[in-house]
């Protein structure tokens, strides 16, 4: 899913800003062609790997411009949590908050943004021979667009986004 923000062109004195959710939240500024990147590993390799003592992190967060980015933030070696899955990409006027349900959970995910708004998420299924359902992989999310800054504007934290309430009405009346 790739999605472009109306966003004011960003400058030095007025760049950019990210904040994602790793398994804390990450933050930095972007301007002219750099671009942000965290890589979540599939919660069943980080459990494969732990069983195994091998050493697999459960997230990466890249940081440059295309083609030459770099290590900015990564999972500590020890650690397990996995990513939240969330962002918010914003000027000083507008804001995207993006959650993805089930980040990393059965996948590879990804979530890629650039200084210009553009903002990107994937999913990289494992191959199954059993997983033949027409269903199982499926790329859910939710985006709100709200008032700079999100964290007085949006209606909902990302995390609320992810795990929204749900009624169910049981039995027959």
């Amino acid at each position: 899913m790739q999605l472009r923000l109306n966003l004011d062109k960003p400058t030095a004195r007025f760049p950019t800003l990210v904040d994602m959710g790793a398994s804390g939240t990450v933050y930095t500024s972007l301007v002219d062609d750099q671009r942000i990147e965290l890589i979540a590993a599939r919660a069943t390799l980080i459990e494969k790997s732990k069983r195994s003592n091998e050493s697999v992190l459960p997230w990466k967060v890249f940081r440059g411009t295309a083609g030459q980015l770099k290590p900015f933030v990564f999972a500590p070696r020890q650690s397990v949590a996995s990513a939240e899955g969330w962002i918010h990409v914003m000027d000083r006027k507008r804001c995207l908050a993006m959650a993805i349900s089930q980040f990393a959970r059965s996948s590879e995910d990804q979530i890629t943004t650039s200084a210009d708004g553009t903002v990107a998420t994937w999913k990289s299924f494992a191959m199954s021979p059993v997983d033949t359902r027409r269903d199982a992989k499926s790329l859910l999310a939710w985006l709100h667009f709200v008032h700079y800054p999100p964290q007085y504007s949006a209606g909902a934290s990302p995390q609320a986004m992810q795990h929204p309430v749900e009624t169910k009405v049981i039995g027959n009346r």
